[in-house]
């Protein structure tokens, strides 16, 4: 068990450079050996995601790596470069990327998202699970002989603990996704290794919701003895929490009482943290470590860089389930007003963003994920206001809202948001300006940022909503109805609220997929939120980092428990 109970000082990032520079290398490790062919797997189950009915009784081992032209060998650490420490090493109470970089491979969850079919959902500490015939109930058979990396077994009870301190939180916890587990009725620990889940009504997201990696099966011991996990690390993952150093980096070393005999390859995972992009960059080329992951990730131009320059390296890109915004604060003047903020989504460039934010990588989108699943279709979006090019009429529409709504020229407006949004910011700043506000940006260290956007502590705050799962029940369950815990912007609209529950309930997808996309037109019209751009995320990795392939969300894949190095 890791503990943290005096988090250090702020440390330079030239501190976090010198200890990488000190060797030209990555830190050393045994040379690995060859080993053994793994067994091919049992059938695993179909796509959960989404899924217009209740699946079929199923469960399957986790995933057998499959290697390109050599076997899996043992031995190495994984180095990745990262960019933010987390505000803490709670899963059920975070909702940050960095979040994962201590918890992702300490931890499991009952299933989880194939690491090399990355939308499909297959067993993890549970060994296999099923369905009834009605949909309603679950029954999920954990692992025998897990353990926590404390040295406890791991029960069924751990897992209904954790899941209803995700539905249900104790008193002072904000729960993010406290919404995802709402229709379920009850939860049994029927024995040692049975967890038996009982549901309200077909819930269509259900398996997809519990395989996302935030839930994290946590010893409930623990938690009722330190009151939460924002210090702590411990779970059942494949590799143990060993050292935090603020600002420098995160050690974790291979879990040797792992409950899938073999796994993992590597010795060891080690973030480092660095948070100039730049100074990322040459570490990864100079080989200071393996890794950027997707967040932060790289940009297009340095892509193309790699691919030109680094015959030893590769990169991986594609739609990232996170998306750059500006979220409106409606117990606030001017924003109360749905005019001004109906004028701000209509004067945003969301092609222009694309460019000068992302340099490229991103594409614009409406509230859903532009997947081709759940979003309105692109032709008909950029047809909308808002959306629609050349920028005249929208800003002209815009000028006039605000005038209607009595915005005198020179309205100051703060843009509170965190340091890794400054460009976001500064975009936004001068698409404020150009509408007569006197926009003034405000940089906060990542905690003070988050804590001051959960108080609803600013007048618009730039930024990011990422999310696990393709799903409208995520999407609009955290961020967009009138009691999502994300809705950072604290409109209530009773309109989209209907909606969102008759989709829901809806397990038909054509007619489902209907609902959504009215649901997000009603978003656009009375918005709390302007979407500007979603992410085409890239990352970069040396050729030797084998078995690892990009998800869609950078809350899945982070248990690296099948990645294995080729030197």
């Amino acid at each position: 068990m890791f503990r943290a109970d005096r988090l250090m000082g702020p440390v330079s990032t030239m501190i976090v450079l010198g200890l990488l520079l000190a060797s030209c290398a990555p830190p050393a490790a045994p040379a690995p050996t060859s080993a053994p062919a793994p067994k091919a797997p049992a059938a695993a189950p179909k796509a959960e995601t989404p899924a217009p009915k209740a699946p079929a009784a199923t469960g399957a081992p986790s995933p057998t790596p499959k290697p390109a032209g050599d076997q899996p060998r043992y031995g190495g650490i994984l180095t990745i470069l990262t960019d933010v420490d987390p505000p803490s090493f709670d899963a059920h109470q975070e909702s940050a990327y960095w979040t994962f970089h201590p918890v992702g491979p300490a931890t499991s969850t009952l299933l989880q998202f194939d690491p090399l079919e990355t939308t499909k959902a297959i067993p993890d500490l549970a060994e296999r699970w099923e369905a009834s015939a009605d949909g309603l109930t679950y029954t999920f058979y954990l692992r025998k002989g897990a353990k926590f990396h404390n040295g406890m077994p791991a029960t069924a009870e751990d897992a209904r603990y954790s899941l209803e301190r995700v539905r249900t939180p104790p008193r002072g916890m904000v729960s993010p996704r406290r919404q995802n587990l709402q229709p379920l009725k009850s939860m049994e620990a029927v024995d040692e290794t049975t967890l038996k889940v009982t549901l309200e009504r077909v819930y269509p997201s259900f398996v997809p919701f519990i395989a996302q990696g935030w839930m994290a099966v946590y010893p409930k011991k623990v938690i009722e003895e330190k009151g939460d996990m924002k210090r702590d690390v411990v779970g059942t993952g494949p590799f143990k929490y060993k050292e935090y150093r603020r600002g420098v980096s995160h050690d974790l070393v291979k879990f040797d009482d792992y409950f899938i005999k073999g796994r993992p390859y590597l010795d060891g995972v080690k973030y480092y943290i660095v948070r100039e992009a730049a100074t990322r960059l040459a570490a990864l080329r100079t080989k200071k470590a393996l890794v950027i992951l997707p967040h932060p990730g790289i940009t297009p131009p340095e892509a193309e860089v790699i691919k030109k320059e680094e015959t030893n390296m590769v990169t991986q890109s594609g739609l990232y389930l996170t998306h750059d915004n500006l979220v409106m604060n409606t117990s606030r003047k001017p924003w109360d007003d749905v005019r001004v903020r109906r004028a701000v989504l209509l004067a945003t460039d969301k092609q222009a963003a694309v460019q000068f934010v992302r340099q490229g990588g991103a594409t614009v989108g409406g509230p859903m994920p532009p997947s081709g699943l759940w979003d309105i279709p692109k032709d008909e979006l950029l047809k909308m206001p808002g959306f629609r090019q050349p920028k005249d009429q929208d800003i002209a529409e815009a000028k006039k809202l605000l005038a209607e709504a009595g915005v005198a020229p020179g309205t100051r407006v703060g843009l509170m948001t965190r340091q890794t949004f400054s460009d976001l910011a500064i975009f936004m700043q001068s698409q404020l300006t150009g509408l007569g506000f006197n926009a003034v940006v405000d940089i906060q260290e990542p905690s003070v940022a988050t804590d001051r956007q959960r108080k609803r502590d600013f007048d618009v705050n730039p930024g990011g909503l990422g999310i696990a799962v393709d799903d409208p029940d995520a999407f609009f369950g955290e961020l967009y109805t009138s009691n999502a815990p994300r809705n950072f912007s604290g409109l209530k609209d009773p309109k989209v609220d209907e909606l969102f529950e008759k989709q829901t309930r809806t397990l038909d997808l054509v007619a489902r997929k209907q609902i959504v996309i009215d649901m997000q037109k009603l978003a656009l019209e009375n918005p709390g939120v302007v979407p500007i751009a979603w992410r085409l995320m890239t990352m970069a990795q040396w050729k030797e980092v084998m078995n690892y392939k990009m998800p869609m969300s950078t809350f899945n894949n982070t248990k690296f428990q099948d990645v294995w190095l080729a030197k």
